[in-house]
């Protein structure tokens, strides 16, 4: 059974190793990357810890390691994500006795409705367009989808501890290369139409009461770990992946 506090360089090469042993992520460099530009600088010890769209559960084992007190993965499988990502995740918490991680195979809206025990931090990476594909492509214009984003962002309210905080995580619809028509080559298989720019979701979640507190951009670790910090702005984004982090906080009152 793992120690409950490691120092970071031993939590680094235990998720490493870990990442590669189940192969959490395409590209083994990006796993220490990717965690640690979508979580920051917020402290995960003590924290239960709301993972929605969770996938293989590589976002909530980092947070386990980190101190977390429980991490709770929600996986419906709707559209856009991986066909058994769900038990997968459950596979590899199992494998490594992580007791306090579980998966739950309910929506973000199902589990609002269910739940009495908000989380200290929900975090929401690649799945708020899938929650509603139709409506996220229609955002800038359609009054229908709007209201149903709004309800949205409620349903995120409802499971964030007054004092908590919701990491969203995606990528915005505007890149280089399609607005020539082109295919961006580090990211293929984006369907640029089904996502939306920072600005929308931090107006969108404002409304539900949050206060966004980091918009920051992600580098994928195109040039490794040790210079990813090379590639963490707007405009290289721009020309890459067009991935970025918002990161809101709930007001106590």
């Amino acid at each position: 059974m793992r120690p409950a506090v490691l120092d970071k360089a031993e939590i680094g090469r235990q998720y490493r190793k870990i990442a590669e042993e189940h192969r959490l992520f395409r590209r083994l460099p990006s796993a220490l990357v990717t965690v640690r530009e979508i979580f920051g600088s917020v402290c995960l010890q003590g924290a239960d810890v709301l993972d929605v769209g969770g996938g293989n559960g590589s976002l909530g084992i980092w947070a386990i390691l980190n101190g977390a007190r429980s991490v709770t993965c929600l996986e419906p499988e709707i559209a856009g994500a991986t066909l058994g990502s769900g038990s997968r995740a459950y596979a590899v918490a199992a494998a490594l006795e992580m007791s306090n991680f579980r998966v739950l195979p309910l929506t973000l809206k199902e589990y609002a409705e269910a739940t009495t025990t908000p989380a200290d931090l929900v975090v929401c990476n690649a799945t708020i367009n899938h929650i509603d594909e139709n409506a996220c492509a229609a955002l800038g214009w359609c009054r229908a989808a709007q209201t149903k984003y709004i309800e949205v962002s409620r349903d995120f309210a409802k499971v964030v501890k007054p004092g908590g905080r919701l990491i969203l995580a995606d990528c915005s619809r505007y890149n280089f290369w399609p607005l020539l028509g082109l295919s961006a080559p580090v990211a293929k298989t984006i369907e640029w139409d089904k996502h939306q720019p920072p600005r929308v979701w931090r107006r969108l979640f404002e409304q539900a009461g949050f206060r966004c507190e980091r918009t920051s951009w992600r580098s994928q670790a195109l040039l490794g770990e040790k210079w990813s910090w090379v590639l963490q702005s707007p405009l290289v984004a721009h020309f890459t992946s067009s991935l970025f982090v918002l990161e809101f906080y709930k007001p106590t009152s």
